[in-house]
């Protein structure tokens, strides 16, 4: 035997899905992983196998004879790690081990048979770029520059040169389409042919103008069939239509023996239900469905059967035509008074009640309104003192996939310039941004705050020094933290890290969606049940990411600190995005019950940085009313927030605080 303690086995594609279990049976310490290089169908597509055993050659496709479909998962649920080419692959395999043989999953996704743990995950595979670089391209080598740097060009090899010549020549005029597939089901030759039908079909200005060179090769079996359709495609792909009018076909279900509906399929079919009202009159004559419909279930006393299964669907037209009378009529008066009760009205109203219920268990019913321009411009005309309190992404830049394309735009920057020159007016970026990017792109206001990570670090206006909040608290926990992130983001194709001062990020905004989603969880709910209970800490889910930062530090104390050293400003407007500067809208929730004035006791913000205690400060009385404070959400009206107002896009921000600039000027005159 070649196998040796410590060694790894490594079974690749779906030709060898039994492999692992007779592994695991014949070796049971041995690491095994399985890689499935063909795309695996979704749970509802896998049901279909047959579930009685059959011998055949080729597994993947599901309309041939194939083994049990227990029999497969569990055949691959012998390897400790089963990968596939992608994240929507791993999880159709997880589905059908949930559907079709009902096995736990693990908190961390993989599957439990009987103490045997699978891990599921994904990685795509590449190519040998160099090698294919080298099959068709040759190197030519110039003379050299002046400097050591040597130039190459890639030239076509002798070889393909002349066909590219000839093909030129022979479809001269023509868009050329090229395809190469082997000739088999799964493949879609035959689809693609009548596509390119259609395509002469709706655009006949293409017709003489274009060519499709389909190459094939021969399928790991033979398919005589397919090879036959796609000649007779190539050479008539026109047919004829046929229509049948409406009372012959309502005549051809009242006189049948046997109704046989068995789409591979469908949703609502109308035509079982038509069968079942036709027949209430003539013969009660018996149902064969399909149990892929989306109606089988209802229709319980139709014999329902899997139609990739032929010899089930032929024992049921069997049964169905030998049925006593008694049978027939038992089963058509079920049927028959299912139709006739659960009908298209019945169906719409409650999908109306349901809708209602959802509604109601969402708490859906509060519509934040969108922010008052003329409310807005009222009081801010009147103040003697304005603060603005701004996030930045997602409130003056739109989020984007790269975060250093967040660049703020021409009008952002005219508004900022001009509300910052203004005397009366404070104004703040509070952000997650690092200091750095902050400086880099905002730094020459002179008269514009900032606050960099979250609340982490403040620079006053027209300072150019930075205040740091964290200088006084525990930090150790961040190389914990670090680990953490870097496990994950080896396992999360895409995703990176990003280490600040005070906080760490995990970002996976570039990764596949739902496994970035997956993974952000899992990490979420390592880091809050075993490190935040131990560690002055929080953890934030923001927009395709997540934050450690210590518990002291958030845009909410920045807010409170801003108000606490300005409390005769008269108007505030405050905008953000997302769940971190939900932190200063709750600052700003300064109004108790139905009480008119406003007091705010000293901050931890502001002890912090004096570093002295609490007692020393002293409380201090708002200027501001109730109806000046415009705390603003950006996004959708039904978002939950605490903001009293919202706006929709990033845009919209700039374009009142142009319109307060406009309107201020106008006053001035």
């Amino acid at each position: 035997m070649l196998f040796g303690i410590g060694d790894l086995i490594w079974i690749h594609d779906y030709h060898l899905l039994l492999v692992p279990a007779v592994l695991r049976q014949t070796l049971p310490e041995a690491a095994v992983g399985l890689f499935v290089h063909t795309p695996f169908p979704s749970s509802e597509v896998f049901r279909c196998v047959s579930p009685t055993p059959f011998y055949g050659t080729t597994l993947i496709c599901m309309r041939r004879c194939l083994p049990r479909r227990k029999e497969i998962l569990d055949g691959m649920l012998g390897a400790n790690l089963i990968c596939f080419q992608t994240y929507s692959y791993s999880r159709h395999f997880t589905s059908s081990c949930v559907r079709v043989c009902g096995y736990e999953i693990t908190s961390r996704g993989a599957i439990d048979v009987q103490g045997h743990v699978s891990s599921i995950a994904y990685c795509p595979v590449g190519v040998d770029a160099d090698r294919v670089r080298k099959d068709m391209f040759v190197h030519i080598f110039p003379n050299r520059l002046k400097s050591v740097l040597t130039v190459w060009n890639d030239r076509l090899r002798p070889g393909i040169q002349p066909k590219l010549e000839a093909l030129r020549a022979l479809y001269e005029g023509k868009k050329i389409i090229v395809g190469r597939d082997k000739l088999d089901v799964v493949k879609g030759v035959v689809q693609k042919l009548r596509a390119f039908e259609k395509l002469l079909q709706d655009y006949p200005q293409w017709i003489g103008k274009v060519v499709l060179i389909q190459v094939t090769s021969p399928a790991l079996s033979d398919s005589p069939k397919l090879e036959r359709q796609v000649s007779e495609i190539v050479a008539n792909i026109n047919g004829d239509h046929q229509t049948i009018k409406k009372d012959e076909f309502y005549a051809l279900l009242s006189v049948a023996d046997l109704g046989v509906i068995t789409p591979l399929r469908d949703g609502m079919n109308t035509t079982s239900m038509e069968f079942v009202i036709a027949q209430n009159s003539t013969k009660k004559s018996p149902l064969v469905l399909s149990e892929f419909m989306g109606i089988s279930n209802n229709m319980s006393e139709a014999l329902q059967i899997n139609p990739w299964n032929l010899g089930e669907v032929a024992a049921a037209m069997h049964q169905g035509l030998t049925m006593s009378d008694e049978d027939k009529l038992e089963r058509h008066n079920k049927l028959y008074k299912i139709v006739s009760t659960h009908t298209s009205h019945t169906w719409a109203a409650m999908l109306a009640k349901m809708l209602i219920e959802q509604l109601g268990r969402q708490n859906m019913a509060r519509q934040t309104p969108f922010i008052p321009k003329g409310q807005l411009e009222q009081h801010y005309l009147k103040a003697k003192k304005r603060l603005f309190l701004f996030d930045y992404d997602g409130t003056l830049a739109p989020i984007v996939k790269v975060p250093s394309m967040a660049t703020p735009s021409s009008p952002t920057l005219q508004a900022l310039e001009t509300l910052s020159s203004d005397p009366k007016n404070i104004v703040y970026i509070i952000s997650g941004r690092d200091q750095a990017f902050l400086e880099q792109h905002l730094g020459h206001i002179k008269n514009l705050g900032m606050s960099a990570e979250h609340g982490g670090f403040i620079r006053e206006p027209g300072s150019t020094i930075w205040s740091n909040f964290t200088e006084n608290l525990d930090m150790s926990w961040m190389d914990e933290v670090l680990e953490i992130f870097k496990y994950y983001t080896e396992r999360t194709t895409g995703s990176h890290i990003e280490v600040k001062k005070s906080s760490i990020t995990w970002h996976y905004r570039s990764s596949d969606p739902e496994w970035g989603l997956f993974q952000c969880r899992q990490c979420q709910d390592l880091l809050e049940n075993n490190l935040a209970r131990k560690r002055p800490i929080e953890v934030l889910v923001g927009k395709k990411n997540l934050e450690v930062r210590p518990i002291a530090v958030n845009k909410g104390e920045i807010v409170k600190r801003i108000l606490y050293y300005n409390p005769d400003a008269e108007f505030v407007f405050c905008a953000g995005d997302d769940k971190t500067d939900e932190d200063m809208f709750r600052a700003l929730l300064i109004f108790q019950g139905e009480t008119t004035k406003a007091v705010m006791e000293p901050p931890l913000s502001v002890t912090l940085l004096a570093k002295e205690s609490s007692e020393k400060f002293e409380a201090v009385e708002l200027a501001i009313e109730r109806e000046a404070v415009f705390t603003t959400a950006v996004g959708h009206s039904s978002k939950r927030t605490l903001a009293v107002w919202h706006v929709t896009t990033p845009e919209e921000v700039v374009e009142h605080m142009l319109h307060l600039v406009a309107q201020n000027e106008k006053s001035n005159l």
